[in-house]
């Protein structure tokens, strides 16, 4: 590839919806565990989805609101890696908005069980502070695949 982490050309992901990318394996069983998550609640999670792809320059403003907010109200963990070093500027990471970023809701529950057989972990839980939200594309640890991209639901 030769790139540099969210330094990606859009070449080298694939769109999702609504605007938002994904390397391209990692696009493929996002549809996967969308469609079935659909069949499950009723609603697509890309209707859910916060962020997906970062590229390095968004990476670089989140990590300075974030220190910022340290500055001014104390210590605190940050919620924002280092600019260069999330996995969100190689298009493998999805943050989701409500209800699939609260721990102990249904979706969010069935996410974490069903997600890994479509090589999607939720491993903002490793985080501190917890990141609920958090779910990183992990190659190799699907059980349920796909061959080519399909269209969002």
């Amino acid at each position: 590839m030769g790139y540099l982490n969210g330094r990606l050309p859009l070449s080298e992901l694939a769109p999702i919806g609504r605007g938002f990318n994904l390397r391209a394996d990692a696009a493929r069983q996002f549809f996967l565990l969308n469609t079935a998550f659909t069949k499950v609640f009723g609603y697509s999670l890309l209707s859910i989805i916060l962020e997906t792809y970062r590229t390095y320059a968004r990476q670089v403003t989140l990590r300075q609101a974030y220190e910022d907010y340290l500055y001014r109200k104390g210590p605190f963990a940050n919620l924002a890696a280092v600019a260069g070093t999330s996995l969100h500027g190689w298009g493998l990471s999805i943050d989701f908005g409500s209800p699939c970023n609260s721990d102990g809701t249904s979706a969010h529950k069935w996410l974490r069980e069903n997600g890994p057989k479509y090589g999607w972990k939720w491993t903002g839980q490793d985080f501190r502070p917890q990141e609920d939200w958090h779910f990183d594309f992990v190659p190799g640890l699907a059980t349920t695949t796909a061959s080519i991209v399909s269209p969002p639901i």
